[in-house]
């Protein structure tokens, strides 16, 4: 890779994580909150009604190993905290007396929140508050101000009394005075992280539900938008079976939509209140089909770039997690995650490099899908460092897919654009290609009735030459034969001169008229060869003076009655100069004519040329319509697949010149002429 090419890939790469970079900017805070210390959270100076809600994040009072209720703290002796936690975040890790926990356990959070002063005034209204409880790992009870506002599952201290669960919940509070108590139990024994994982929000009623509302018809619109794509998708495989991509993508839009119903606003569990482990597996067996279908579109829509190691990685990961989410307990399939999310993260980012190569070769929408892709893995990226306490708290994978969808479907646009063109450029050139067809056909159609016109104007050349002349003759014949009866007797002499001038007479009509009119039927004479058919004709027009010049070359072929000149093109050859000839003794009014023969040599045949030259009146070329005599040439000349040309001027006399190729075969071509 040249580079030029590496600096135009970076650019493309700047240019599609930049807009990324600004969303993940827009959806992070705007403003700093306030975050506990010591278990306490100071938000005297926070004013719910004009600033969003507040985190509630920071240093809680921990009790390891303790499910202790609002009584407990109003005791005597209070119970002592093991120590301060960090939420959001796990119990895993924290030094208990000398211990390390695990994730497995219970344990008691507790803080005080400071809220601003209440007004002097007795009649002033207090604003009620929200508060925005999300999932915990994985059962918790919370209390505020000494009263149960929520929970979620069922606390207990091992797994047999307890109860998981994940849906996030949305409490009410009046504050009676400037202090709230939060205290929460939380228990877990089904995932490897355990705790309180998420930080509740407080807030301003109306706040907290603006912000309910809006997530959940994210959700919502995202679980839409992503099963209607794939149905589309669907759709298109079936119309297009070869195209398997299609319907890879449309698995991979499937996983993503049932994905966003267990994930961020729980959607599933809100309408169904499925079991947590079930929507702990479904969450995470999404995760892995989106891989490998995702894998699997992107092999089928770019074959053969893919880097085979890549694909085989994937696989192995994807369907490892899915056995192992299927059969094996959620806490080992909670802990082989973290091993797919690392494992899925160098994945994709050598096959995202890997596909800049595939842009640069400049692939059919591979510029698209590259712009989508990007904007995917940065979601998946986002949401991975989300699941693990940092980037914004939403899930971008549904929106980043969309993206992705949203290239691909004007990728396909553009597909349908271009072949749409060319499908409008095939129509223009076909609806071209039949009009030449067409004008073709009509061609052959007019040198059709050309030739039959000729033919019929030959019969009654015949017709009117057998009914008027020959039998004009054969009339004054009989008339005399009757004269012969009479005087057979009574004057032997004179019936013996009359015998003969009648036998005289009948061998002219036999020589002159029969012969004439057989030859004009059928020219026996090119049997002998086309130079004495030729010589026939010139002896037929023999006003004005007609000189025959036969190349060297033409020579012996044109005497030659072996076959050299086929049959097929005698007859045409002898027909054309039969109708040039004609032409020229009713319409040149030359005083001297020639005809010229030759054989010009060439592939696959020879070509007999022939030129009819004459020193007449000529014709005006600008003229549209040509004669009968100029069409019957045009149509026997393009039955043989030859060519035709006529050149002349008014007082400069004409010269029609022919091309018949020695194939001897009629072919199909269509008449050609110049003038």
């Amino acid at each position: 890779m040249g580079l030029e090419e590496r600096i135009r890939l970076f650019r493309a790469l700047a240019w599609t994580l930049a807009p990324l970079a600004g969303l993940l900017f827009a959806m992070g805070p705007t403003a700093a909150s306030p975050v506990a210390t010591g278990g306490v959270l100071d938000l005297s100076g926070w004013d719910f009604s004009s600033r969003p809600p507040v985190y509630l994040s920071g240093e809680w009072e921990f009790y390891w190993l303790q499910l202790l209720e609002p009584a407990d703290f109003r005791r005597a002796d209070p119970p002592v905290p093991t120590g301060m936690i960090r939420v959001p975040g796990a119990w895993n890790g924290l030094d208990v007396g000398g211990r390390r926990a695990g994730g497995d356990g219970y344990a008691t959070y507790r803080l005080i929140v400071r809220l601003p002063q209440a007004a002097a005034s007795p009649e002033r209204e207090v604003a009620p508050l929200g508060l925005q409880v999300p999932w915990t790992f994985t059962a918790y009870r919370m209390w505020v101000n000494g009263a149960l506002a929520a929970e979620n599952g069922k606390v207990g201290v091992s797994p047999s009394d307890m109860i998981p669960m994940s849906k996030p919940r949305a409490v009410w509070i009046a504050p009676e005075g400037d202090t709230l108590e939060l205290i929460v139990q939380v228990s877990n024994f089904f995932h490897r992280n355990g705790g309180l994982w998420n930080s509740p929000l407080l807030g301003a009623s109306d706040k907290i539900v603006h912000r309910n509302t809006v997530r959940q018809a994210l959700d919502t619109l995202m679980f839409g938008a992503i099963l209607f794509m794939s149905l589309y998708h669907v759709a298109l495989f079936l119309l297009f079976r070869e195209r398997p991509a299609y319907l890879y993508l449309s698995v991979t839009s499937i996983a993503v939509a049932l994905r966003t119903l267990v994930t961020s606003e729980h959607m599933l569990d809100r309408l169904f209140d499925i079991p947590w482990q079930l929507e702990l597996r479904i969450e995470y067996i999404t995760g892995y089909v989106v891989t490998l279908a995702f894998m699997a579109f992107v092999n089928a829509a770019f074959p053969g770039q893919a880097p085979p190691a890549t694909t085989w990685a994937v696989r192995a990961i994807g369907w490892t997690g899915i056995a192992a989410t299927l059969f094996a307990p959620t806490r080992f399939s909670s802990r082989l995650i973290l091993v797919f999310e690392v494992g899925i993260f160098i994945i994709l980012i050598y096959g995202c490099w890997h596909f800049l190569v595939v842009v640069s070769r400049r692939r059919a929408g591979s510029k698209l899908i590259l712009f989508g892709i990007v904007m995917l893995l940065f979601a998946l990226i986002h949401d991975m460092l989300h699941y693990n306490l940092l980037g914004a708290d939403h899930d971008l994978l549904p929106l980043g897919f969309c993206f992705l969808l949203l290239m691909q479907s004007i990728n396909l646009a553009q597909q349908f654009a271009t072949v749409y063109r060319r499908e409008m450029a095939l129509a223009a050139e076909n609806k071209d290609l039949l009009a030449t067809v067409q004008a073709q056909l009509e061609e052959v159609r007019e040198s059709r009735r050309t030739i039959a016109a000729a033919d019929e104007h030959l019969r009654r050349g015949i017709a009117e030459r057998l009914h008027g002349r020959v039998q004009a003759q054969l009339l004054i014949i009989r008339q005399k034969v009757l004269t012969l009866k009479g005087i057979v007797a009574s004057s032997p002499e004179g019936a013996r001169k009359l015998a003969d001038a009648i036998v005289g007479e009948l061998d002219e009509v036999r020589e002159r008229e029969i012969r004439q009119v057989g030859h004009l039927l059928h020219p026996s004479i090119v049997t002998v060869g086309l130079l004495p058919a030729v010589e026939s004709l010139a002896d037929r027009f023999a006003v004005p003076p007609l000189v025959i010049d036969v190349a060297p070359d033409a020579e012996v072929a044109a005497r030659d009655d072996a076959g050299r000149i086929p049959m097929p093109v005698r007859r045409t050859a002898y027909r054309v100069l039969e109708e040039a000839l004609a032409n020229v003794h009713a319409h040149a009014d030359a005083r001297r004519v020639s005809i010229t023969l030759s054989i010009i040599p060439g592939e696959p045949f020879e070509v007999l040329e022939m030129v009819v030259e004459d020193d007449g009146r000529g014709f005006d070329p600008g003229r549209n319509e040509i004669g009968l005599g100029l069409k019957t040439i045009a149509a026997r000349v393009g039955a043989m697949d030859g060519h035709w040309s006529i050149a002349g001027a008014p007082g400069a006399g004409t010269i029609v010149r022919v091309a018949l190729p020695l194939s001897g075969e009629a072919g199909h071509g269509e008449p050609s002429a110049a003038s």
